[in-house]
């Protein structure tokens, strides 16, 4: 399915003002919707060719949407959820639609399945087992801006709590409420921006102590370490200690 263009079963006997728009699941699209502010909205066809016939998502209203509206994206069907493996598990959000596999990061269950999302790829709706129609689109699609400032507040609320007891060296709450951040899954957002350079000295600072504890064969030293390790449960440090211990 190339960029811009229509997949699948073709568009025999529809009229070119009807037929929407599609682009490709690629970083390409999300800087298209960055740099024109449009939000996003991205269809998870089912299995089959009806899916991907022009005629099943098709009108005047929902092509002049997605030419000056929003981006629409169309994501090639897939069986595959396999999770990543630990070692490429990160805390900190990544853009899922640009991902290897958005199917899985956007947890579809159910098809066809419509999210409609922010110029980053953050879901604010979703519409699965049937088919979205213009005018909802176009509610959903002027609710964005506002879903957006709301999260980012958010955030950045949490954020000033974590820099104020990382201010008193407190790295345990500090972690706590950056970790909190990264579970909303947002990405793009200047707060959550943020939150991952915090997070970027947590990390070093609990590289650091993991360092001074000294011989690893010691009781009292495996003790720290364990005790560090569920503090830094769900992060990259929590598989790092992990390797520690069992040397």
């Amino acid at each position: 399915m190339a960029p811009g263009g229509a997949a699948g079963g073709g568009g025999g006997g529809l009229k070119p003002d009807g037929i929407v728009t599609w682009q490709s699941a690629t970083s390409k699209t999300l800087e298209k919707a960055a740099n024109e502010k449009k939000p996003i909205l991205i269809y998870f066809p089912g299995e089959g060719k009806e899916y991907e016939y022009d005629g099943y998502f098709y009108g005047k209203d929902l092509k002049d949407l997605s030419d000056n509206k929003a981006v629409f994206v169309r994501v090639a069907y897939t069986s595959d959820r396999t999770p990543l493996p630990y070692a490429e598990q990160s805390p900190i959000p990544h853009k899922k639609l640009s991902g290897d596999n958005p199917s899985r990061d956007y947890n579809v269950t159910q098809y066809p399945t419509f999210v409609v999302a922010d110029q980053n790829g953050n879901e604010f709706f979703r519409v699965a087992g049937k088919k979205p129609g213009a005018k909802d689109l176009e509610g959903f699609f002027a609710e964005i801006p506002k879903k957006v400032e709301d999260a980012n507040t958010r955030l950045q609320r949490n954020l000033d709590k974590a820099k104020e007891f990382w201010g008193k060296k407190d790295s345990r709450e500090a972690l706590k409420l950056v970790l909190k951040n990264f579970k909303e899954e947002l990405v793009g957002l200047d707060a959550q921006e943020q939150t991952a350079r915090l997070y970027s000295e947590l990390l070093e600072d609990g590289r650091a102590k993991i360092k001074e504890v000294g011989d690893k064969s010691k009781a009292e030293n495996v003790k720290k370490l364990k005790a560090m390790q569920r503090e830094w449960k769900g992060t990259e440090l929590f598989y790092e200690i992990e390797e520690l211990l069992k040397a």
